[in-house]
């Protein structure tokens, strides 16, 4: 199954029109519209947007980017989509509607940069639900058909903005990917090169031009600066922007907290992770426990109390998801480095391992072979 990976490593990134079809691409009312109403979607105000995106919608229902709005709608309003089975088929259901109504637009017009874009957009959201469910044939043909408009927005971002998010991530991920997997590193060789500098610039210019895609931007330009670019002041100036814009959005404050803690603002993280564990959805229990520990062991200087939250979180980790897998990682490795510290080498070796196996922090994973090597002669 990893040979798929090579086609799908750029989403890894962890939404019946007339001939007066509306242009968002374009400055004026509707795309004013569009971009309130997706930050207020973001921001949790899922009334609030339905309201704000109404007199678009009554003027072209079946323009792409409502149908897309209305998918991202499902998926934050019920997220994790795949724990509400009805709202799930709803969802795939309706990319897939969606999908099949642009890719007709786009064979009508194939010079037509935002019904490309939209078709892009909705490749990458049917690709990554799929990879998540772990049918990895029907990720991989997405991905591909993704790739397409990819090389397309290579030529139309500095005009449509909304391609400078999908242009970062693929000129980040092209380099970054064989970096960490030399295995691969032939097989890129099919694939444009990119440039990690350049990835990290063009996401930076989505967090400020897009519209559909702004939150994204923001969101994996603080992880990636994060856990792989070992650039805690960057990864926490996203987070910040994101917290700022989005404040009820509890995925983009679990980001924001894990910022805070990495950059040792301990007291800030307090405050924000008593705003996360008011949360009903029990997706967020697994992330606030790790931080919880984590402020135990670096805030209170209390290993024992730490441990006993870090190994909640590898109870509350079963089974090891895509959506978890990072949190689950850094429970083991905090685990590992207490173990290690009262001198039990076996049960060390045995998290530090399992840390590089499932934390997705560059330096983390490094040090994490390095102890668990050391730890086989002792």
């Amino acid at each position: 199954m990893k040979r798929y990976y090579i086609f799908f490593f750029l989403l890894i990134f962890s939404p019946v029109a007339s001939e007066a079809q509306l242009a968002f691409f374009k400055p004026g009312w509707a795309a004013d519209s569009m971009k309130h109403a997706v930050d207020q979607l973001y921001n949790y105000q899922f009334a609030k947007a339905t309201q704000t995106i109404a007199p678009v919608r009554r003027i072209d229902p079946g323009n792409p980017a409502i149908q897309i709005f209305d998918c991202l709608q499902i998926y934050w309003k019920f997220f994790p989509v795949s724990t509400h089975p009805a709202e799930y088929l709803k969802y795939i259901s309706s990319l897939h509607k969606a999908l099949d109504y642009t890719n007709k637009l786009v064979k009508k017009d194939e010079t037509n940069a935002e019904n490309s874009f939209y078709a892009l957009l909705l490749n990458i959201m049917i690709a990554k639900q799929m990879f998540e469910d772990g049918d990895r044939w029907k990720a991989t043909q997405h991905a591909m058909d993704a790739f397409a408009f990819i090389k397309k927005g290579f030529v139309w971002q500095e005009k449509y903005q909304e391609y400078y998010l999908t242009t970062g991530l693929y000129k980040y991920y092209r380099e970054f990917f064989p970096l960490m997997n030399p295995v691969y590193k032939p097989l890129m060789s099919v694939f444009p090169p990119g440039n990690i500098q350049e990835g990290l610039y063009f996401l930076e210019r989505a967090t400020v031009y897009s519209v559909f895609v702004k939150a994204e931007a923001m969101m994996y330009s603080s992880y990636i600066n994060l856990r792989y670019q070992n650039d805690k002041k960057q990864g926490l100036h996203f987070a910040s922007m994101m917290n700022s814009q989005y404040p009820e959005n509890y995925l983009f404050k679990v980001l924001y907290i894990e910022n805070l803690i990495q950059s040792a603002d301990y007291e800030h993280a307090r405050v924000e992770l008593n705003k996360l564990i008011t949360s009903p959805i029990s997706f967020y229990k697994l992330p606030a426990a790790l931080f919880r520990g984590m402020l135990e062991e670096k805030y209170a200087h209390d290993t024992d109390e730490a441990l006993k939250w870090y190994l909640n979180v590898i109870s509350l980790g079963v089974p090891v998801t895509k959506a978890n897998t990072n949190y689950v990682g850094l429970a083991h490795y905090q685990i590992a480095n207490i173990y290690k510290q009262k001198g039990n080498t076996v049960k060390a070796k045995e998290h530090f391992k399992k840390a590089e196996d499932y934390c997705q922090y560059v330096l983390v994973k490094k040090d994490a072979k390095i102890q668990s090597e050391k730890q086989k002669g002792k």
